[in-house]
């Protein structure tokens, strides 16, 4: 049976999730349960794939609570699912335009590229597993080079460069980008528009009836910009 999680908050950083059962009970933890516990986390390391670091390295507050390994292995799910692009949240995007000629060796082409630089910020809140919504943002920023067909810009083929991701607000983990990022370019006769993907991981520490890691679990952020 799923437990519902009670999430702390104080100022702007999250202290600890733990389960109602947990916090009111504190009953001792056998060495057996323990070594259940190690056991089952292992298990868990090599299904998804997770990295272990040094518990030291872990904030307090990123330390999370989970009475049992089904809903540690729930969290991890829930944790990496993909932002949908259809959701009623509202998203800001902001172009930040700085409009310079790029004169490239093929300008007898007569086509004149233009730089420019854009961010993408959403409320990307963790409401999974029973837990209260945590004010968590996503962000993606990225450079590229465009170009007038008539009167709609459009991108200019493997052009996006620069692709940074982040993760801010209330959270109860870091995220850390890993490699360079990729990109997906659509035109259509009216609008153009590029898909940004990010790979990277979560780093928190879990607790398992006693038994405590330092955890780097994988993930991805995803987002589509519309050039306007």
């Amino acid at each position: 049976m799923r437990k519902p999680l009670l999430v702390a908050v104080a100022s702007f950083s999250v202290l600890s999730f733990a389960s109602a059962q947990g916090v009111n009970a504190q009953e001792p933890v056998t060495h057996e349960e323990v070594s259940t516990a190690e056991q089952e986390l292992r298990e868990i390391q090599q299904k998804y794939n997770i990295e272990e670091v040094d518990i030291n390295t872990i904030p307090e507050e990123h330390i999370i609570k989970f009475d049992s390994v089904e809903d540690l292995e729930v969290f991890i799910k829930e944790l990496q699912l993909v932002d949908s692009e259809e959701v009623d949240t509202p998203s800001n995007f902001l172009t930040v335009s700085q409009d310079q000629p790029f004169n490239s060796l093929a300008a007898a082409a007569a086509t004149k590229y233009y730089d420019d630089s854009a961010k993408m910020d959403w409320y990307s809140p963790f409401t999974g597993w029973g837990a209260t919504s945590l004010l968590q943002f996503k962000r993606i920023t990225f450079d590229y080079k465009y170009y007038y067909a008539g009167k709609v810009k459009r991108f200019k083929s493997d052009s996006i460069t620069n692709i940074v991701s982040d993760i801010y607000g209330v959270s109860a983990w870091t995220w850390t980008q890993s490699g360079k990022g990729n990109s997906k370019i659509s035109n259509t006769p009216s609008a153009s528009s590029a898909t940004i993907e990010t790979d990277g991981f979560y780093t928190l520490g879990v607790t398992l009836n006693g038994f405590t890691i330092g955890a780097k679990l994988p993930g991805t952020i995803k987002r589509t910009y519309d050039l306007s």
